[in-house]
């Protein structure tokens, strides 16, 4: 059976456009921290997605949507939001304000090597070599990194903020695969998320008497940013993206660029130095996931398994192109 894999202009467009929005993402995060606490930015960013993201239902007329979900379907979205936002950020953020900048945005990064280690339990993938190899590849290159560059024992003078890194990767890779199981209808459980990471962060903030409203341009800035321009409108470009190709690799294989292009992104708005060490390691761990994601497309394509879109916007990797039903694209 033949499958067209043409990607039409639009698609084109939209995928360049995400890997802009998510490439400068981190530089506008770091900018950002410098007027807020972690804490503090993570409520107003995802308030900000929340709204985003209930005004494009709206516009959608898919408001109805909202209450399709049952108790137990909320109870997840509750661990959803605690792993893949306000603990995700807040380990994020925390670290960026610990350990230079470039070394834990690559740390976090490593959340395909996590997603592809918890896909085999929760998505009832195989283990295999290019698994094995891949994530090898990925630990090679944290290791890398914490050590700075050395191998001679780890960098502890900013060992803490690297395993705040690493520990963000980690929440990110099990969120991605978790919510690709529950298979969520994307956009309304992602503002059930966003909505609940507000309102726990919220009660935090409070409790401790951090609550502030940004009041200067660069935090407003960069809220609105993070929130509604990244975590709503480049989703949603990502989904029609999705949509618009029965083939997700041919689209997803560009956002291994996303980390590369951060780095550019540092370098050129914030002049911050990046080791020769910290591309070594970055290469490893996507060096890693490329490796198995090709040779697993290439054994799928010769055994006659169509690739086709996953089910939830969550992974921005790919973590596997072995199928299951609810097995992530991204």
């Amino acid at each position: 059976m033949q499958h067209n894999s043409s990607v039409s202009p639009r698609t084109v467009l939209y995928v360049s456009v995400v890997i802009c929005i998510w490439s400068v993402s981190a530089t506008v995060e770091t900018v950002t921290l410098r007027g807020l606490s972690p804490m503090q930015f993570s409520l107003w960013s995802t308030a900000a997605g929340s709204l985003g993201l209930i005004l494009a239902l709206a516009m959608k007329g898919s408001l109805k949507s909202l209450g399709s979900y049952r108790l137990q379907d909320h109870m997840q979205l509750l661990l959803f939001a605690v792993l893949g936002f306000c603990g995700y950020q807040t380990l994020k953020y925390t670290a960026y304000i610990t350990v230079p900048v470039p070394q834990a945005n690559i740390l976090q990064y490593t959340y395909p090597v996590f997603i592809v280690i918890f896909a085999m339990p929760f998505l009832n993938q195989r283990l295999t070599f290019t698994k094995i190899t891949g994530i090898a590849a990925g630990f090679i290159g944290a290791a890398i990194i914490l050590s700075g560059g050395s191998f001679t024992g780890i960098d502890r003078t900013h060992f803490s903020g690297y395993l705040l890194a690493l520990s963000a990767g980690f929440s990110w890779g099990l969120f991605s695969v978790l919510a690709s199981r529950a298979a969520f209808e994307p956009v309304s459980s992602m503002f059930f998320m966003q909505l609940y990471s507000t309102v726990i962060v919220l009660s935090i903030v409070l409790l401790r008497g951090m609550f502030v409203i940004p009041g200067g341009f660069r935090e407003l800035a960069g809220v609105i940013f993070s929130g509604i321009i990244s975590n709503a409108i480049g989703v949603l470009l990502w989904l029609d993206a999705q949509r618009s190709t029965n083939d997700v690799s041919l689209i997803t294989g560009s956002l291994y660029l996303i980390p590369f292009l951060s780095l550019v992104a540092f370098r050129v708005f914030l002049s911050i130095p990046i080791p020769f060490y910290t591309y070594t390691g970055l290469v490893f761990i996507v060096g890693g996931m490329v490796f198995h994601t090709i040779w697993s497309r290439r054994y799928s394509g010769k055994n006659g398994r169509a690739m086709r879109p996953g089910p939830a916007p969550h992974v921005r990797f790919v973590g596997s192109p072995e199928k299951t039903k609810h097995t992530p694209d991204r």
